[in-house]
């Protein structure tokens, strides 16, 4: 009886303790939820509770708008390309992170000068706007836009193409990073899309033998420049190429074209006793020679079907070519400059709906001449232009200060 009592009497002791340890951690438990519910916000509705900071007395009386976070971030991308380019910032010689990343672009090796081609016009491949407008360095095309979603920046992240120039500001910046790039070697591409000369070197175009580099490393003579044939413009491209050596101003106009002519012309009274009429007797006297002469061999004669090409071969020689004979015995006197030099021949060759053109251009300062077809630009010996099937032609009257230049 001893041994069952004393086990009685440790069984309910033990489950005193029990109970007494389970009565203390429930109440420990219901202080903790107390001091927790006391700090939560008054709305128990929110699922995320957060501590009240102690706010100065300003902060609680001003009123606050609460923005959507959405919202937000859609302004920024939607002002990300209308704001102003900032400036590099510098605080007591030092620079900021950004300019320093800037200066130390890692994609700088990725640009392909090769196939970089300014002369087109400067619009969107994709959406074909001309609003903030920006060069692909790497393959050429040209994007629109620089923040997200816009079609630099998505072209940026598909193709792993990173630099970039801006056609307007002509800066240049790294996608879809979004930051400046500053570096002396990328000038000779903004001298290519917007070249710059002053008055002494636009005066020794013409006189200087001088090789210009472009921005894939060839070399070429200023004014002696290939076009491109798009939708066949190869006749606007002669034109264009002839007057490529001149400089514009006071010398491309008609006066220098224009001479002056006498008309003596004998009119034949018909008599009484004739049925018929006389054709008149004209007579031409030049009385000025201009400084410039322009010749069109009629090639292209069109009858009541077609129009039809005339191939001949027209020998003429390439200087010296002396007009004092054909003006007026009164002014011969006058005028001692009297001979004419080719600078430029227009060459049509194929047939008349389906030929190209082409030119023959004389460098002045090199006196050398050259044939441009497009792109193409080759030497050519002055015997050989005369081989060809000549259309348009271009003299320059020879000054007292000028010599002969040419080769032939």
């Amino acid at each position: 009886m001893s041994g069952r009592s004393k086990r009685e009497s440790r069984g309910s002791t033990r489950g005193k303790r029990e109970s007494e340890s389970r009565g203390s951690s429930g109440r420990v438990k219901r202080e903790r939820d107390r001091e927790r519910e006391a700090e939560a916000p008054s709305s128990r509705g929110s699922p995320v509770r957060v501590k009240r900071e102690v706010e100065p007395v300003s902060a609680r009386e001003a009123p606050t708008l609460a923005v959507p976070a959405v919202r937000v971030k859609r302004e920024r991308e939607a002002d990300e390309d209308s704001e102003p380019e900032r400036e590099v910032r510098a605080k007591n010689g030092r620079v900021d992170s950004e300019d320093r990343r800037s200066r130390h672009c890692p994609y700088l090796d990725t640009i392909n000068r090769s196939v970089l081609d300014f002369d087109f016009e400067k619009l969107c491949s994709i959406s074909l706007s001309h609003i903030n407008a920006y060069a692909c360095l790497v393959c050429g095309k040209y994007f629109q836009g620089r923040g997200l979603k816009s079609h630099a920046y998505i072209h940026s992240v598909q193709f792993s193409h990173h630099v970039f120039l801006n056609l307007h500001t002509l800066k240049f910046y790294c996608l879809p990073d979004n930051y400046e790039i500053i570096d002396s070697s990328l000038e000779d591409i903004t001298y290519v899309l917007k070249p710059t000369f002053t008055k002494q070197q636009i005066a020794n175009l013409d006189k200087q033998a001088k090789l210009s580099r472009a921005y894939d490393g060839t070399t070429y003579l200023p004014g002696i420049v290939g076009l491109n044939n798009i939708k066949a413009n190869d006749y606007a491209n002669a034109v264009l190429q002839v007057g490529s050596g001149w400089k514009l101003g006071e010398e491309v106009t008609w006066e220098h074209y224009e001479g002056e002519s006498r008309n003596d012309s004998v009119l034949v009274y018909p008599k009484e006793y004739k049925t018929y009429k006389e054709n008149f007797l004209k007579r031409f006297q030049l009385t000025k020679l201009p400084p410039y002469l322009i010749f069109c061999i009629k090639r292209f004669t069109k009858n009541n079907f077609f129009v039809e090409k005339n191939p001949t071969i027209v020998n003429f020689p390439i200087t010296n070519v002396d007009l004092r004979e054909y003006l007026s015995e009164e002014v011969q006197a006058v005028h001692k400059n009297t001979t004419y030099d080719l600078i430029a021949n227009i060459v049509h060759d194929g047939k008349p709906s389906e030929g190209s053109y082409r030119i023959h251009v004389l460098h002045h300062g090199t006196g050398k001449w050259y044939e441009l077809q497009d792109l193409q630009v080759t030497d050519i010996l002055p015997q050989m232009i005369t081989l060809s099937e000549a259309y348009i032609q271009i003299w320059k009257r020879r000054d007292n200060d000028e010599t002969n230049q040419q080769g032939a």
